[in-house]
């Protein structure tokens, strides 16, 4: 659902999520990032995570719930997908482009700011590969301390990955970190006797971005001609320039 809100919008600068496990390791103390939140760091999106058990810290999603069930869900029935997205198309378009709305001087939102139907950073899913960059991931992790008890055959779980460490490792209380000059995991006991450095598991390109074919298989969704990303930027600036013409 964000590739195809960051196709028609562009990729914004930050989100705002709760804690849901999507989001947020809730499994543990020491919580890694989730490959959601990796794959938002490598497109240059940010997280901004609200208060655990506070709604009111996310009060305009939480109405924007309301409004989108009772508008368009309450009642109803679908015959498919597709149908249903058609509805909140159209209900998106009556409040974005019809309804006034009284915080703007009575002028819907998209009609009161303009500006906010030209994407600042494009995106298309199949850009993806280009968009995503690792190094970001890496500098992120590079801030990170994470603590594991290793199992009775010295094994660590990270990131849903499991990692070997040895069994003179075994029930240990480990102190792990991330060097980002040869992207390992780092690897430590508390009286730091023992160090190991491993290659890290599940974070190459494929494994952020898991499968596209869900998206591609939506009817509201085509695929791009193949242009390239400067191609089209060019066609952006040609559409937006007729727009104000």
């Amino acid at each position: 659902m964000l590739r195809l809100a960051f196709t028609e919008w562009g990729l914004p600068d930050r989100l705002a999520v709760d804690h849901d496990s999507v989001f947020y390791d809730n499994t543990s103390k020491s919580p890694f990032p989730t490959r959601f939140r990796l794959w938002s760091v490598a497109l240059g999106v940010s997280l901004t995570f609200g208060r655990k058990h506070q709604p009111t810290d996310q009060a305009l999603t939480e109405r924007s719930h309301q409004t989108w069930y009772h508008q368009v869900l309450e009642g109803q029935s679908f015959p498919t997908l597709t149908a249903l997205q058609q509805a909140l198309v159209e209900r998106r378009t009556f409040l974005n482009e019809h309804l006034p709305c009284s915080s703007l001087g009575e002028l819907p939102p998209l009609v009161a700011f303009p500006q906010a139907r030209t994407p600042r950073r494009l995106y298309r899913p199949e850009w993806e590969t280009e968009l995503l960059d690792l190094s970001r991931v890496h500098a992120y992790l590079a801030q990170g301390h994470w603590f594991r008890k290793s199992s009775a055959v010295g094994t660590v779980s990270l990131g849903g990955q499991v990692y070997y460490l040895g069994k003179q490792w075994s029930r240990q209380e480990v102190e792990i970190t991330f060097d980002a000059q040869d992207q390992h995991l780092v690897f430590r006991l508390a009286d730091e006797a023992h160090i190991k450095r491993l290659p890290t598991q599940g974070l190459t390109l494929s494994d952020l971005m898991a499968e596209l074919d869900p998206l591609a298989r939506l009817d509201q969704f085509q695929l791009a001609l193949p242009f390239s990303w400067d191609d089209w930027r060019v066609l952006r600036l040609c559409e937006t320039m007729g727009d104000t013409t």
